[in-house]
């Protein structure tokens, strides 16, 4: 996937902001992907529901990341433990 910008213009506050909300989307996604996962059907529920969603959450996070580090901004866009793909 290519990069689109789209975070280019946003100064490290709005940066930090949407990323803020990005992050608590896909933590709630993990969540509901782990619970469905317990569930018979599980993995069909997350895939049709789920997966989609989640990875566009993180390539957004991804680009604000990215974008973050490109105008060195200071503040982190999320914490290690939220980084890390499970």
């Amino acid at each position: 996937m290519m990069p689109t910008g789209k975070y280019n213009f946003y100064s490290c506050d709005q940066i930090a902001t949407q990323a803020q909300e990005a992050g608590r989307r896909e933590s709630e996604l993990r969540d509901a992907m782990t619970k469905a996962a317990a569930g018979p059907g599980g993995e069909f529920v997350n895939a049709l529901f789920y997966k989609a969603e989640f990875l566009t959450v993180q390539g957004e996070l991804k680009e604000m990341e990215n974008a973050a580090a490109a105008k060195k901004c200071k503040q982190r866009m999320r914490a290690d433990s939220d980084s890390a793909v499970r």
